[in-house]
């Protein structure tokens, strides 16, 4: 059964990973450039780790809180086939918290997944927005 831990629930299931070099692996996966630091994955404002039968880690996502009630969704990785159920747990906590979510896709073929949620271009690159509010 996959768990969905927040913050400080987090904290040990993320340094875990991050020693082991399993969130590098992650985001070189989805093709990010990104080289990742402990202080870059839990310094942002908020972060998840999904985890799954004995703690093994699965994924994360990493948000910050922006001014307007938006929350940015900074980087979302995971092994294959568990990117939804992160997905929906970022926009249904940024719902619950009335703030809109804002990405940017990493890649133009992230765009068509990000709008499968429901988000959209704003024209601004590929900076993306989905309105919650």
């Amino acid at each position: 059964m996959q768990t969905i831990k927040r913050n400080s629930q987090a904290s040990g299931n993320v340094n875990k990973a991050h020693a082991a070099g399993t969130i590098q692996d992650l985001v070189e996966r989805i093709g990010s450039p990104y080289k990742l630091t402990l202080r870059n994955v839990k310094g942002s404002g908020g972060y998840y780790a999904l985890t799954g039968n004995n703690n093994e880690f699965l994924g994360f996502a990493i948000v910050s809180n922006n001014p307007n009630s938006v929350r940015h969704l900074e980087l979302i990785a995971t092994r294959s086939g568990y990117g939804d159920m992160l997905m929906r747990r970022v926009i249904s906590n940024a719902k619950n918290n009335k703030k809109d979510v804002t990405l940017e896709a990493a890649a133009n073929r992230l765009v068509n997944y990000y709008k499968k949620y429901g988000f959209q271009l704003t024209g601004q690159g590929r900076l993306m927005k989905l309105p919650l509010n």
